[in-house]
């Protein structure tokens, strides 16, 4: 039987697909982990406010800024790649179309041919593939900046050269560069600023060092010229500062997809992604068991029923700051499953540390001295069904065993608990 061989474009083609793919799963993986991020309550109301344009303060934390100027970078790839490879063609082809429109002097085509060919496409083409490449390291930026202020130096160059020999060319030519470079590029303020200072620096010092006559701005074409740069400038603050906003907003609704709106602990979508990544890591490794419970606060519809719903929230927010102070190891998580039904998994524990662990838990929450008459002892306690299992077990084992031993618990009298062990 003949073997099929895919021809060298589908094979392209199917590498394209797959780094595709590739930088889609890590964009979702960064995403997911963002998400479940713990965040102070000053960091999420001051996400809230510049969501909602409360504030005049727009720098987002330090950790949160570089991921918003990462997830900037990674936006803006597509427009970076297209500026680069636009300049980078005309540059190119420049020896076919520039005699053509511009009506090039036979004098001028070897300094030009010299900076077209030997210079600028060669050198933007490295530009173009760092774009593509490696949008996600800083310094490709600061690559890009220098591309494009080299340019500006080129077309300086150009314009001196065209004057000595008498030919006319628009001196705001070069204009085109920090305003496409400015709403394109998406650079920081801070960039766009140094971009246009640095500009007009190379400007100045051309007309300085090459005073043209022929080619020479007039002062119109300096107060157009300004004009178009301020008007570029605040295209590019609003932009920013709407992705900031959209930017925050996104974040916030991302966390309200892995978070309980009432505790701030994670919920049941976040415990099970938990879940499957703690599961892989054991498996790669020698741990080989963690310890999965359920616990539910006991009688809670009669702290409902006799305080009022205002104050059950409290006794959740109450109970799951212990827990959260509980599951403090990296890899441990506690999470609000129910309306009062919580999960805690204990990662690198066996049967007999899980046991004593959990017991401490059931002391903390009666330590809590929460109040409810309608219960034994005068105060809110829990109940906690368990097991211990192997990192091959899935997380739905783990639920069945331990709501079983949860409801044995509570016909038994609650405020205790009870662990088994489910194996590999």
């Amino acid at each position: 039987m003949p073997v099929l061989k895919l021809s060298p474009y589908r094979r392209a083609w199917g590498r394209i697909r797959k780094n595709t793919l590739q930088r889609q799963a890590i964009a979702a993986n960064a995403k997911q982990a963002r998400a479940q991020r713990d965040l102070t309550p000053a960091e999420v109301q001051l996400l809230e406010r510049i969501a909602t344009a409360a504030t005049r303060r727009f720098r987002f934390p330090k950790v949160l800024e570089d991921e918003f100027q990462n997830d900037v970078r990674s936006a803006s790839r597509t427009a970076r790649i297209c500026i680069t490879l636009i300049t980078f063609i005309l540059f190119a082809s420049a020896p076919a179309w520039v005699p053509l429109t511009l009506g090039e002097p036979e004098r001028m085509s070897g300094p030009m041919r010299w900076i077209e060919l030997g210079v600028m496409t060669p050198f933007f083409a490295i530009v173009c593939l760092v774009q593509a490449r490696y949008i996600a390291k800083g310094w490709s930026e600061w690559l890009l900046f220098a591309a494009f202020l080299l340019e500006v130096a080129c077309i300086e160059l150009i314009m001196y050269l065209a004057d000595r020999i008498g030919y006319a060319l628009e001196p705001l030519l070069s204009l085109l560069i920090p305003v496409s470079v400015m709403i394109l590029a998406r650079l920081r303020m801070v960039r766009c600023l140094l971009f246009v200072a640095l500009y007009l620096l190379i400007v100045v010092l051309a007309n300085v060092l090459w005073p043209n006559h022929l080619n020479v701005r007039s002062p119109t074409g300096w107060l157009l010229e300004c004009l178009l740069l301020c008007i570029a400038l605040l295209s590019a603050a609003w932009s920013k500062l709407s992705f900031r906003r959209q930017w925050a907003a996104n974040l916030l609704l991302e966390m309200m997809a892995y978070r309980d709106s009432l505790t701030g602990l994670p919920n049941r979508r976040a415990l099970e992604d938990h879940y499957h990544v703690l599961s892989q890591a054991l498996t790669r490794g020698n741990k080989k068991q963690l310890i999965f419970a359920l616990i539910d606060l006991d009688h809670f519809k009669l702290i409902n029923d006799s305080y009022g719903h205002e104050y059950g929230d409290g006794v959740l927010v109450e109970v799951a700051l212990a827990l959260s102070e509980f599951a403090r190891r990296p890899l441990d998580i506690a999470a609000r499953v129910g309306g009062e039904e919580f999960a805690v998994i204990l990662h690198d524990c066996d049967a007999a540390s899980g046991r004593e662990r959990l017991s401490r838990l059931l002391q903390v929450i009666r330590d809590l001295r929460i109040e409810h008459k309608g219960h034994e002892g005068g105060v809110v306690t829990c109940s906690i069904g368990a097991t211990a299992l192997g990192s091959r077990r899935n997380l739905h084992d783990a639920y069945r065993a331990a709501d079983e031993c949860l409801y044995r618990i509570k016909q038994s009298g609650r405020d205790n608990l009870e662990l088994v062990s489910i194996g590999a």
